[in-house]
């Protein structure tokens, strides 16, 4: 076991004192990073929850907070209650305002009491937890006094360079830390969030003010120069835009390519085509973009994969294009997680985030979106009137249901999906000429919502009648407004992807990619009185004497169950998973691979992916259980 779990740390510093033998750092006496404690098979490999409770509690009893930064509940009671959860995904950095209510906590907890510390972990307690740890060393001044790192009157290219250098004294300390572009680019955010302040943050108490309200842009489209090599000599990309999730916020999906078609187009490893995602929506805050990969063949039961993602905020957009006079911005190959250092993308590999030309003020919160004039996209919910396949009759009328959908009107069709993640629609309802109106109150209805029909041409291929339900009034009219728009007259088919023969230069992607890196000028404007606000966390635990109660809300708990975490598997990660089971297929190793007991699976693996197939060793690390059922074929995704 102590073998298993040395060779899962690998290069990670552990605590070997007192008898102990732990995956966990002092990175300063009174901040530790350590990895997930946890139980049953797990243990063998991880850090055991009843060692690491002892060890603090021994050490620093009634004295420490535990930050949880991963996606897993566990039983914190053998820590007298004293955990913070406040997950996020892995290989991620938090949303900007989720990383602030995270420090302040700390530093809340950290300056009660002298002896007070802080123990921050994830799974492996190096990304995510580099990026917290990295970040509250900032705001405690750590830097600044142990080193004389200062962030204050800098420019930006010397700030780029001080995120570089405190990473690398949490790589030495800690012994692994943050890789990720979109980690490193937040701690530069949250500096630059600092800088703005003018006055250290023990001015403000060590509580940062909230941030403003975020810049919102119009995303024309993401323009994506190289294709890269997954799927035979190419891949089959779509695109997912969404608000940077964490446990305890809401998410959007505010554009899916599949919406625009339901057939995906294939293309050649090619470092000169160019393809153009047309997305025409609005974005706002903390921005994920998610590359994927439509499998020709399944993958472990997986149709799709993510071949890349970013993460950006949209304050530092706005401020990046009004820098550089232009109404777009180029994130290159190395700021863009799974594709920096990946050979299978093309050393040109770009994406090019078109926006609305006016982006020198905040833009109205608007419901639709306007294509071009005279013509509106929208995008959302509505429930739909289903009839049963057998069409049987009860008293004089059709068996009914209604079922929740969801809706995209564009280019003269409403066209839906069981979910905005889906990528086939389950039907098309064709717009051009048909009639949308108020349902009429003696036609049956279910009792609550707002309904409206559509009825299609007399042209229409399928002529029935369709049915739908909002949530609101003004949903209502906002859809019948936005539907009849598109009964008028069919729009001209916007142009999904376009390739082209031109080639973007190395040297002048490098060049832009550096302008989207220097223009980021200033950050969010904070108020410089603390308000009034809602932290994007659950309650903290609260004093009662020498004990803590927990507190934390349990629907958000119960939101994200311990055995529900579910690992995000790169496309890369999934082709070599598959090309090491192929081996063990030739090589007459498979059989005996799938007899072996876990704890004996998961020590083979170490030493095979450790010597063969590294691209793995972070799924070995955060999801090695379900890894070997995977690889073994008991179990699919």
């Amino acid at each position: 076991m102590k073998v298993l779990r040395n060779a899962i740390s690998g290069s990670r510093n552990r605590y070997t004192e007192d008898g102990y033998d732990l995956d966990l750092t002092y990175i300063d006496k009174r901040v530790l990073a350590m990895g997930y404690p946890a139980t049953g098979m797990e243990k063998t490999y991880r850090n055991d929850v009843v060692e690491v409770a002892s060890l603090l509690n021994k050490m620093h009893c009634n004295k420490y907070m535990i930050f949880n930064l991963s996606e897993r509940h566990y039983d914190n009671s053998k820590f007298m209650n004293r955990v913070d959860e406040c997950g996020f995904p892995d290989h991620h950095p938090p949303p900007l305002q989720v990383l602030l209510d995270i420090i302040n906590r700390m530093t809340e907890w950290y300056i009660q009491d002298e002896e007070n510390v802080v123990v921050v972990h994830c799974m492996a307690g190096k990304g995510r937890t580099g990026v917290v740890v990295t970040c509250f060393l900032i705001a405690i001044g750590y830097f600044e006094k142990e080193y004389g790192l200062s962030i204050y009157h800098q420019s930006d290219q010397a700030l780029m360079d001080y995120v570089q250098t405190v990473n690398g004294i949490f790589w030495k300390r800690r012994g692994q830390g943050v890789r990720f572009p979109s980690q490193a680019r937040y701690i530069y955010y949250f500096i630059k969030v600092l800088a703005e302040l003018n006055v250290p943050p023990a001015h403000f108490h060590y509580q940062l003010p909230p941030l403003p309200p975020a810049s919102r842009l119009f995303l024309r489209q993401i323009t994506m120069t190289g294709v890269p090599n997954f799927d035979q000599g190419g891949c089959t990309p779509f695109v997912h835009v969404l608000a940077a999730p964490s446990e305890h916020t809401e998410t959007n999906l505010w554009y899916n390519s599949a919406w625009d078609s339901n057939v995906f187009t294939s293309y050649p490893s090619d470092p000169a085509i160019r393809v153009v995602f047309k997305c025409e929506c609005f974005i706002q805050g903390d921005v994920l973009i998610r590359i994927f990969h439509a499998n020709s063949k399944q993958i472990f039961g997986r149709k799709k994969s993510q071949m890349c993602h970013v993460t950006l905020h949209t304050d530092f957009l706005r401020h990046a294009m009004l820098y550089q006079n232009q109404p777009s911005i180029l994130v290159r190959k190395s700021d863009i997680d799974d594709a920096d250092e990946n050979r299978r993308f093309p050393d040109s590999f770009v994406l090019e985030l078109h926006f609305d030309n006016d982006v020198s003020e905040r833009p109205p919160i608007e419901k639709t979106m306007s294509v071009r004039k005279g013509q509106s996209v929208k995008r959302g919910w509505l429930i739909k009137q289903h009839l049963n396949s057998d069409f049987m009759l009860v008293k004089g009328g059709f068996v009914q249901n209604w079922k929740r959908r969801w809706f995209v009107v564009k280019e003269g069709r409403l066209t839906y999906y069981k979910s905005e993640e889906k990528l086939q629609p389950l039907g098309t309802v064709a717009l051009e000429g048909a009639s949308i109106e108020v349902c009429h109150t003696n036609e049956k209805l279910p009792r609550n919502g707002y309904f409206f029909k559509v009825d299609p041409s007399l042209n229409a291929q399928k002529k029935r009648i369709y049915f739908f339900g909002a949530d609101s009034l003004s949903e209502m009219e906002d859809w019948i407004r936005v539907l009849k728009e598109h009964s008028i007259s069919l729009a001209p088919l916007l142009l999904y992807r376009s390739m082209s023969s031109e080639t973007t230069s190395h040297s002048s992607v490098h060049k832009m990619s550096q302008s989207f890196l220097n223009g980021i000028m200033s950050a969010p404007q904070l108020p410089r009185q603390q308000t009034s606000h809602r932290s994007s966390l659950p309650t903290l635990p609260m004093i009662n004497g020498r004990r803590y109660e927990d507190v934390v809300d349990d629907d958000l708990r119960a939101s994200v169950p311990s055995n529900c975490y579910d690992y995000v598997y790169s496309t890369e990660q999934l082709l070599t998973a598959k090309e090491l089971q192929r081996h063990l297929k030739q090589t007459n190793e498979f059989s005996g691979f799938c007899a072996l007991p876990k704890p004996d699976a998961m020590q083979y693996l170490i030493v095979f992916i450790s010597e063969s197939y590294p691209t793995l060793l972070d799924a070995l690390e955060d999801d090695a259980d379900n890894l070997i059922e995977m690889i073994a074929e008991r179990r699919q995704f």
